[in-house]
């Protein structure tokens, strides 16, 4: 017998493991591993619920982003950012109380940020509670003077509906407002239809005119001239011999007319074909961009320029830009508004 035959003969037989033991590791492996995928999705759910709630608010589905965000919260309860989340679907869904208790929470876990402070002052507000409000206000720093500050540059930067709030709380809070400012508050007041805050403005908020024709001299400058010393509030300098108010910069001013008309309306602006031509102007009202008109003849004939308006009850603010400024051959270029009128169309 050859030595390979006896090494093949010799060589000690395997031993197969029984198919049940197999059976019984590889379940092992597979439940160890569902147990794995279980852990995980356990710790990824809450992650998973305040994405959704992100996207439902985005959607703008707030009773849905609202169930999502709720359970977010019940599983992550030190995530001041679920909390916020969760106090912006109650913001959505007009629950301001709710908006309340979920802010109070993320204050309890972050209460030094600044942003969660000031989030908490307006819900407060929105809740009725301006004791509340007025101590969040002042732990962010914000005083009386900073209020109207903020309330200036809201009006500037054309954000009338930020303005009013921040007026309002420089008076419910013991501030006063400079001349400039009360003007400012008059005017946002009327942009932005809040007319329960226009007897607060003071003596020198606009004046509302009759729907009638006005002298375009009553026009008041909206923005300040950075050279020449015009304040917001100041009125149009007067042509000499005339009532018509002239625009010689870059500016926008405002007039402020007691419409008793809902419903369509004519807004009618009459102004001069001054030299150099032209002369470009945009009109606005209640804040909304209406139209324009060139006068581009450079005769000092007037013309009267007609708009087909809607209309509400009440205080309408018509705001007239010059749009382009400047001199030709030396000469300057400046806007002679003669009057302005609005009235119903039937």
């Amino acid at each position: 017998m050859s030595d390979q035959r006896l090494s093949q003969n010799t060589e000690p037989a395997r031993t197969a493991m029984p198919s049940g033991r197999r059976l019984i590791m590889r379940s092992g492996v597979l439940l160890a591993g569902m147990g794995l995928i279980g852990a995980l999705l356990f710790l990824l759910l809450p992650w998973f619920q305040l994405s959704r709630g992100g996207r439902s608010l985005a959607a703008g589905n707030a009773e849905q982003a609202a169930v999502f965000l709720l359970q977010a919260v019940e599983r992550l309860p030190e995530s001041a950012f679920a909390w916020r989340r969760l106090a912006q679907a109650e913001l959505m869904r007009g629950d301001p109380a709710a908006v309340v208790v979920a802010l109070e929470q993320a204050y309890a876990l972050t209460p030094t940020d600044p942003l969660v402070l000031h989030e908490l002052a307006l819900a407060h507000e929105a809740a009725g509670d301006y004791t509340a409000a007025d101590a969040q206000w002042q732990a962010l720093g914000i005083d009386p003077d900073k209020k109207a500050v903020y309330g200036s540059a809201a009006f500037s930067s054309k954000q009338y509906a930020a303005a009013v709030p921040w007026f309002v709380r420089t008076l419910r809070t013991g501030g006063a407002l400079d001349p400039v400012q009360q003007f400012q508050f008059g005017v946002a007041a009327v942009l932005t239809n809040a007319a329960e805050a226009v007897p607060l403005a003071g003596p020198y908020t606009p004046q509302v005119e009759p729907a009638g024709r006005v002298p375009g001299a009553q026009l008041r400058w909206i923005t300040a001239h950075p050279r020449y010393s015009v304040a917001s509030g100041a009125f149009l300098t007067q042509e000499a011999g005339s009532g018509a108010g002239v625009l010689f910069w870059n500016g926008a001013a405002v007039v402020v007319l007691d419409n008793t008309h809902t419903g369509r309306a004519f807004l009618r602006i009459r102004a001069r074909h001054s030299r150099p031509a032209p002369i470009r102007l945009a009109v606005e009202l209640q804040g909304r961009r209406i139209g324009g008109f060139d006068l581009d003849r450079g005769t000092a004939q007037s013309l009267s320029h007609t708009l087909l308006v809607d209309t509400t009850a009440g205080p309408q603010a018509v705001v007239i830009t010059f749009l382009n400024d400047g001199a030709v051959d030396g000469v300057d270029r400046n806007a002679v508004i003669e009057w302005v009128e609005l009235i119903p169309a039937n």
